[in-house]
């Protein structure tokens, strides 16, 4: 019986630690950008934020698209599905972001998709800034690209 007992016990002391231990929480130092949510059962698993760089953006409609290159302080943010929960498709992904921001006065400025991928491009315009968004989704994970221009001053 003690052996028993103590099997049972280091069993589940490894199944506590394994599942503390790979807990899908954002990583640290990532936060998502100020003006934009998440899609709710993703995590943040990787980010870049650079002081100032520049990132194009595909614009115009589906099939006659033009690239559009931006420049300000950049963010790039790539979340990923939770394990265990229910899959979202890539297009619930994508309409979340453009719900959100034709709800706060922004543009819808591309939508492209493809077998397994659909992207969308975003202008939201906060007082005082212009913000781009590209939205890439796929089967478990989706990436955010966002450049921040700041207004003209007078």
């Amino acid at each position: 019986m003690t052996r028993f007992l103590r099997v049972f016990f280091l069993l589940s002391g490894l199944f506590l630690i394994s599942s503390f231990g790979f807990a899908q929480i954002d990583s640290e130092g990532c936060r998502d950008y100020p003006a934009l949510g998440r899609v709710p059962g993703f995590y943040l698993q990787e980010c870049t934020v650079r002081q100032y760089d520049s990132a194009t953006f595909p614009v115009g409609p589906a099939g006659r698209e033009k690239d559009q290159v931006e420049e300000g302080p950049e963010w790039i943010l790539r979340y990923y599905l939770k394990d265990n929960l229910t899959s979202v498709s890539m297009l619930q992904i994508v309409r979340t972001f453009q719900n959100a921001a034709r709800s706060s006065g922004g543009q819808i400025l591309s939508e492209q998709r493809g077998d397994n991928w659909h992207n969308t491009t975003i202008r939201l315009n906060p007082p005082g800034k212009e913000v781009w968004v590209w939205v890439e989704a796929r089967d478990s994970f989706y990436q955010i690209t966002v450049i921040e221009k700041q207004g003209m001053t007078k």
